[in-house]
């Protein structure tokens, strides 16, 4: 009887002597990986290993700080554990530009939208650098693992951001259930026109490779916008995805498909109308 192994789960602790590297090399047949590991556990892969893998899910430490090899079936790239900082989408992105370009990749990264007065922004920026990173992105799964976005923060922060994507084609938002999740933020968030003068400021300081002039220029005064109910999360208030969706898809027109929680939306049918 002759085996092949195609789908691995490993987990590994600091101070763990095994070389999972030399057991990956060895093994041609992995389709899907999952490797929570300390970042050095990649270290000595063969540059040519896992020419099977198409999903691979691991921490953005060790994406990013390990040679990535060649991996020409990648289809799905999902990043365990949330992305806190502008360094760890940097980091990502860097590991992103590593890679031989798929045709198409599905990118899943979580966030956390309850750290900080300065998340929405972050997240923001975090998405255009990935975009810019990897224009071969096809479809971005965006899980806010923690926290709730309102409606103004996630129209804004999609519309900064979507323009970067530029073969993007499917959207998907998902969060745990309101009733899960709610828990008040301790902190004021941000006005939108204070949001977006930083992340100009942002981006000129850290002298990132990004085109601005997709961001709108600073505001003199907040658009016109439904106040927000406290704590409101839009992923699940559909009375807004109309407005939210039908923006979206003017400034990317080649995205075709944006999914909620509980709705999935064609753009094809907002542009005809």
């Amino acid at each position: 009887m002759h085996c092949q192994l195609t789908e691995l789960h490993y987990y590994s602790v600091a101070g763990d002597s095994y070389r999972i590297s030399d057991f990956l090399s060895i093994q041609p047949t992995i389709e899907k990986l999952l490797i929570i590991s300390h970042t050095d556990s990649l270290s000595n892969i063969d540059p040519n290993a896992l020419p099977a893998l198409r999903e691979l899910s691991a921490p953005v430490q060790l994406l990013s700080t390990s040679p990535i090899p060649h991996l020409p079936c990648l289809s799905r790239l999902s990043v365990i554990l949330t992305l806190a900082s502008l360094v760890e989408f940097v980091q990502l992105a860097g590991a992103l530009q590593q890679i031989t370009p798929p045709r198409s990749l599905e990118l899943c990264i979580a966030v956390n939208t309850n750290t900080d007065p300065g998340a929405i922004e972050t997240i923001t920026i975090g998405l255009a650098y990935l975009g810019l990173a990897a224009p071969f992105i096809t479809s971005l799964e965006l899980e806010i693992y923690q926290g709730h976005i309102q409606q103004h923060e996630l129209h804004y922060m999609l519309l900064l951001a979507l323009p970067r994507f530029p073969n993007l084609r499917t959207l998907t938002l998902m969060s745990p259930p309101p009733t899960q999740n709610m828990n008040p933020r301790d902190f004021q968030m941000r006005s939108l026109s204070h949001t977006i003068s930083l992340i100009h400021n942002t981006l000129s300081s850290l002298q990132l490779p990004i085109d601005t002039s997709f961001l709108p220029p600073a505001l003199q005064s907040e658009p016109s916008l439904t106040q927000d109910q406290p704590n409101s999360d839009a992923l699940y208030d559909r009375s807004c995805h109309t407005k939210i969706i039908r923006a979206w898809g003017q400034i990317h027109p080649s995205l075709e498909y944006v999914v909620f929680p509980f709705a999935v939306y064609n753009l094809k049918a907002f542009r005809s109308t």
